[in-house]
């Protein structure tokens, strides 16, 4: 039985290498698959089995020298192109998090605070709250499945011997980062604005009627009619995020296809 050739061994090694790498980047830093409460073997796991299917279907550059400086570059650049794609997913929630954020601030919850495993820092209760709705929806709407067909159908628009990124992509994923204020305020407009003409109404009161303890009654009014107000955005939240996935998933494709346009 004839051994294999050194060279052919290589070329094997770079074909799952390249997708591999891509890969680990997103699953490092995406949502879902990049939960601190995953471990990171499993993680790699995911990905190197990914990219053990996914060799076959794609066009393998030349094997390089793996000790070069040329492999060195090229693992560099695709673990950049993976976790671009991966702060666009996560981007996506963190616009989420920021409408609890606000929420949470105008309601007066900004003290209720716990560490949170996944961003190493304190979170907001709200924000949390509907990170993990946004997160559920997202799973029921099986975007985490188009995630990875966008991942596996555009290998073929990013090739795997890249020279530098493209500079479309990182335009477009800029674009798309400039929305995370914009988008997590608008989703928490109405519930900011009704606040807000609340606590209008309780300083005109205030200032009616001196004799009345506002800050008494102020913030457990205020805190029961923000949570009667968000039970009651409840059922059209689902709406905004279905949209809000859309544009991600556009967002992506945009992002991918751009990274490898120019090259």
């Amino acid at each position: 039985m004839n051994g294999l050739d050194p060279n052919q061994l290589q070329a094997m090694i770079v074909s799952v290498m390249w997708p591999f790498a891509r890969l680990s980047g997103f699953m490092l830093i995406a949502p879902i698959f990049g939960q601190r409460s995953l471990p990171t073997p499993v993680r790699l796991l995911m990905a190197f089995g990914l990219a053990v299917i996914i060799a076959p279907l794609i066009d393998s550059p030349p094997a390089p020298d793996m000790l070069g400086l040329v492999a060195v570059w090229q693992l560099a650049l695709q673990m950049a192109v993976g976790m671009a794609l991966g702060l666009v997913m996560r981007i996506t929630f963190a616009i989420v998090e920021a409408a609890g954020e606000f929420i949470g601030l105008q309601m007066g919850l900004a003290f209720a605070s716990f560490f949170s495993e996944d961003t190493g820092t304190n979170t907001q209760v709200l924000s949390r709250l509907l990170g993990m709705l946004a997160m559920l929806l997202f799973l029921a709407f099986n975007g985490h499945l188009l995630v990875l067909e966008i991942l596996v159908g555009h290998f073929h628009d990013i090739p795997l011997d890249l020279a530098r990124l493209g500079s479309p992509g990182l335009e477009n994923l800029l674009l798309w980062s400039a929305s995370l204020f914009s988008a997590g305020l608008l989703l928490a407009l109405p519930l900011v604005a009704s606040l807000l003409a609340i606590n209008l109404a309780m300083g005109v009161l205030n200032r009616s009627a001196p004799q009345l303890s506002v800050f008494s009654i102020g913030f457990p009014l205020t805190l029961l009619l923000g949570i009667a107000m968000l039970w009651l955005m409840m059922p059209g939240m689902t709406d905004w995020l279905s949209l809000l996935f859309r544009q991600a998933l556009s967002a992506l494709q945009a992002v991918h296809a751009g990274m490898g346009s120019g090259l």
